[in-house]
């Protein structure tokens, strides 16, 4: 009974983060927990940020570009008949899109610039989707629409017209002249200053589509009852550019990760050390009235976890908290034209605490019952 109300009144004592007869000691406990708040604080915020851009870029990139593309394997070019026979194999199963693109040059009344001209079809998916990134105007089936850096480039305004004029083989094909009643941002320049978009009702001409674009939202559909006909590639091969990017930063954020993890396990690592070896004389007094090296390295296994479960939960508090108000309410703001983005963007991924939780536990647990083991035989 008497060992039993020591062990209590020690427990107690090792595991209280504040006692006012001994303030250094409890600075280093408030320290300690801090940098395991900041640290995980740290890990969460990195990893989310880095979700989040990836995820804002894949969405432009798939808004524009598609899951999938379908292109002629054996023709030079797809058809409305092509059109037909895949939507009637695949029904709703994805939403499709028709394109005829054209390589022209565009003529303002300043200067010349060569552009990419996307056409599509009036009901197809594209057309609605794409009015999500228009900042100003409309896109009709008799007008055209075009980035807000070349339209500010060149001071054009809505209801002005473009020259466009389409080569082959180094001659004018043909030459076209349509209003500008809508301008769009995507936040990529490449697209925003080199990308008209219409529809292909403009043209009076019988209209060859180079590819059919896929939107398949839960990218579960496989095309295999028409990949022998057709040639088909997915969004990695699309925007392979931009997809090795994106890879690249996968290393820099793992190493940063890495170190921020080091510091967090030194930290725990040197404060158990700092309260096992301060108190050496405790812990011998107490073993030599009959406590054993399991209870005592029980109350310090408990105490570090303690410790780590405090940090580790005003971590993710301040964290998550952090991510609600930057997702409904924009504190970070960017330059759109350098991230791609106008806010900071933030992904919210709960499996990141079935990481930390075990992590941080194993850690304090290994590190209580080496620093035991050190300060024992010193």
């Amino acid at each position: 009974m008497k060992y039993q109300k020591i062990n209590k009144l020690v427990l107690f004592r090792f595991i209280s983060i504040w006692d006012q007869r001994f303030k250094f000691e409890s600075l280093v406990n408030v320290f300690s927990i801090l940098i395991t708040t900041i640290c995980t604080f740290s890990v969460i915020i990195i990893l989310s940020v880095n979700d989040g851009f990836k995820k804002n870029i894949v969405n432009i990139l798939t808004d524009l570009n598609g899951d999938k593309r379908i292109y002629p394997d054996e023709y030079l070019s797809l058809s409305e008949f092509d059109y037909q026979q895949i939507t009637s194999i695949y029904k709703d199963q994805f939403k499709i899109s028709r394109f005829h693109t054209k390589k022209c040059i565009v003529k303002t009344s300043q200067n010349s610039e060569a552009m990419l001209w996307m056409s599509t079809n009036k009901d197809d998916y594209f057309f609605e989707n794409i009015k999500k990134y228009l900042v100003d105007g409309i896109l009709t089936d008799s007008t055209v629409v075009a980035g807000d850096l070349f339209l500010e480039k060149y001071d054009l305004k809505l209801g002005d017209y473009l020259s466009f004029f389409v080569f082959k083989d180094n001659f004018v094909e043909s030459a076209y002249k349509f209003q500008v009643s809508g301008s769009f941002k995507t936040n990529i320049p490449d697209y925003d200053s080199h990308l008209i978009l219409s529809t292909y009702n403009l043209f009076d001409d019988e209209i060859e589509f180079e590819y059919f674009q896929i939107n398949d939202f839960e990218n579960t559909v496989s095309l295999d009852k028409i990949n022998k006909k057709y040639l088909i590639n997915d969004a990695s091969e699309i925007n392979s550019s931009f997809y090795q990017w994106l890879n690249s930063y996968d290393n820099p954020i793992k190493l940063l990760v890495f170190f921020i993890v080091v510091i967090a396990l030194l930290n725990i690592i040197n404060n158990n050390y700092y309260l096992l070896y301060y108190k050496k004389k405790q812990i011998n007094i107490l073993l030599s009235l009959g406590m054993n090296n399991a209870s005592l390295k029980t109350i310090i296994v408990i105490r570090s976890s303690l410790y780590s479960i405090i940090g580790c939960l005003a971590a993710i508090l301040l964290a998550y908290l952090f991510i609600y108000l930057q997702s409904n309410y924009y504190l970070i703001p960017l330059p759109g034209y350098v991230y791609f983005t106008e806010y900071l963007p933030v992904q919210v991924n709960f499996y990141y605490i079935l990481f930390i939780f075990p992590f941080a536990l194993t850690t304090a647990f290994l590190s209580s019952i080496l620093n035991y083991n050190l300060v024992s035989y010193e």
